[in-house]
């Protein structure tokens, strides 16, 4: 079968009409390459599994894989058939199906490389839009088969996928070896599998919005739901137009405890912050394309700095109003994700509300799904927290954000460095009166339910933590946090004096315990028997035992007497 329309009424025979029978025949001609990612693909397809891709998969993965599944029982709607609704209009598909289990439509479209790639991608979207202007709130799926792929189709179909449109390539084979008869191969490899890498914090810009509420609101009470639902909807069309502009970051929405109320006029006003973090493309020309120090100067010279700064998020706030009677200032800047989170930390803020968009929205989303079952160990369910708890997104947003050191020496130095640190933060006295929605309590809680399952996953013996849930989240107590930290020290100090002491240093940086002693004793040990700590390590063991003899040395002065009392 070399002809399109050979391949075409090859298909048909494949798919039954009613979708029950015949469907299954489809997708047993389907095959997967031995390519790691065909396989996951696979995987997640044929056994449901969602943990199957790994996590640093492009979105138009997963959504290749809905695709893919959508062909286990499919259902035959049309054939080269006139699918416009507008007199004089021709649209012709060459195969329309719709999925029996989902109800998505599935079209089918059959190309040869001798076919220009504008031709197939212009047609595709014609065919969706007007499936979509037939049955308002339809899925439809878009799948390409080729009997070769050329370089301008190849490109085509990845501008498909990155705009995040469902689309699955497929290339039709005749009778390859070891089949018995014509087979479609899945081609992954024109997926866009580039992962979200990871990007520094400064080029996620955080802008802030201030909302005056009338005291009466009573943060954090069931009767400010008329007030919520207000927010709800405002942030909620931010969301969508930050979604439609092809937009990555978030959006928080927190307050103050333990803030007095501001008299404004006759009443007394307490304030609501509004945080929209963009993800910045935009980069600067680098220094190492001019020839000397002196050009470089010279072009930055009549260029504004800001003019690489992404203004999206100031855009999104100007048009954010939460109706009559609210007051509100323009947005401000809060500079980098490292700033925010330290400014909610350090005034000790509540979450109402995380909402991400975007692919960072994505990941997000992602990292919620799969977590709901690998932390059950120390967390009965994920999904009965509340949105707001960083439990739910702090420890995906991190991971896209490099906020970490860069590491230099001994990998398995830092590895207990990194295991102290997270576990021990939920120790530290500062965060013991925060409750609730306040951020730093909750963080810490977060970063300890992350580092504690990783290392269970890990390490036989270690014991399965407890833990009780309620509005305000997850609850450990305190002798099982204990337990939890002896065990991770025990497993550590297995690993050589150089592991023990890094945790140890670790663990002092996460909690603020006044163990300095012990720490420089050790190191003097280690040092004398010739192992050295990581450089970054070592610097900040230094910085500490200064900050540690500052704080607790003894005044130099003396107080003497007046002449007169002598």
């Amino acid at each position: 079968m070399r002809l399109e329309r050979e391949i075409q009424d090859w298909i048909v025979q494949l798919v039954d009409e009613n979708g029950w029978s015949g469907g299954s025949n489809l997708y047993s001609v389907l095959r997967y390459d031995s390519s790691p990612l065909s396989q996951e693909m696979k995987a997640q397809v044929e056994r449901f599994d969602v943990a199957a891709l790994a996590p640093s998969r492009h979105r138009a993965v997963p959504e290749a894989c809905r695709v893919l599944r959508s062909l286990v029982e499919p259902r035959l709607l049309s054939s080269d058939t006139n699918i416009a609704v507008i007199p004089g209009q021709t649209l012709k598909p060459d195969l329309v199906l719709e999925d029996v289990i989902s109800g998505a439509y599935v079209i089918v479209e059959l190309k040869r490389s001798k076919k220009a790639a504008r031709e197939f991608a212009t047609e595709l979207l014609a065919y969706a839009n007007c499936l979509i202007q037939q049955r308002p709130g339809s899925t439809v799926f878009l799948v390409l088969v080729s009997t070769s792929w050329a370089p301008l189709e190849q490109f085509a179909f990845a501008e498909l996928a990155r705009r995040n449109i469902p689309v699955l390539a497929l290339e039709y084979r005749e009778e390859p070896p070891g089949e018995g008869s014509p087979t479609l191969w899945v081609r992954s490899d024109l997926l866009p599998i580039a992962s979200v890498n990871s990007f520094p914090s400064n080029a996620l810009l955080v802008d802030t919005k201030v909302f005056w509420l009338p005291q009466s609101w009573q943060l954090g009470w069931s009767n400010s739901a008329p007030w919520m639902n207000r927010i709800e909807h405002a942030v909620g069309a931010l969301v969508r137009e930050a979604e439609q502009g092809h937009a990555s970051g978030f959006v928080l929405i927190w307050y103050l405890p333990h803030e007095v109320p501001s008299q404004v006029g006759n009443r007394p006003e307490v304030r609501v912050f509004v945080s929209v973090a963009i993800r910045n493309p935009s980069h600067s020309k680098a220094y190492d394309e001019f020839n000397d120090e002196q050009e470089s100067r010279d072009f930055t010279r009549p260029h504004d700095p800001y003019a690489s700064i992404d203004d999206t998020a100031v855009r999104l706030l100007l048009n954010l109003e939460l109706g009559r009677g609210v007051q509100s200032f323009s947005s401000e800047s809060e500079g980098t994700w490292d700033d925010l989170r330290a400014r909610l930390e350090r005034e000790n803020a509540c979450i109402l509300r995380f909402d991400g968009f975007g692919e960072i929205g994505y990941q997000v989303s992602r990292w919620r799904t799969q977590k709901r079952y690998s932390l059950h160990p120390l967390v009965p369910d994920i999904t009965v927290l509340p949105a707001w708890h960083p439990l739910t997104w702090l420890a995906a947003l991190e991971s896209l954000i490099d906020l970490g050191e860069q590491e230099d020496g001994d990998s398995l130095a830092w590895h207990a460095f990194r295991l102290g640190e997270g576990l021990s933060k939920i120790a530290n006295p500062y965060l013991a009166p925060h409750k609730g929605r306040h951020f730093g309590n909750t963080a810490a809680q977060a970063r300890f339910a992350r580092t504690w399952c990783d290392f269970f996953a890990t390490h036989k013996g270690a014991p399965n933590l407890s833990t009780q849930i309620d509005n305000s989240g997850f609850r450990c107590p305190q002798i099982q946090q204990e337990l939890a930290i002896r065990f991770a020290s025990s497993r550590i100090a297995e690993e050589g004096e150089l592991a023990n002491l890094c945790f140890a240093l670790g663990y002092q940086a996460g909690s603020g315990c006044d163990n300095i002693d012990y720490l420089v004793s050790q190191r003097h040990k280690l040092r004398n028997d010739g192992i050295c700590l990581p450089q970054k390590l070592d610097a900040r063991l230094d910085e500490l035992d200064r900050h540690y003899k500052q704080r607790f040395r003894p005044s130099t002065t003396m107080w003497v007497p007046p002449r007169s009392e002598r």
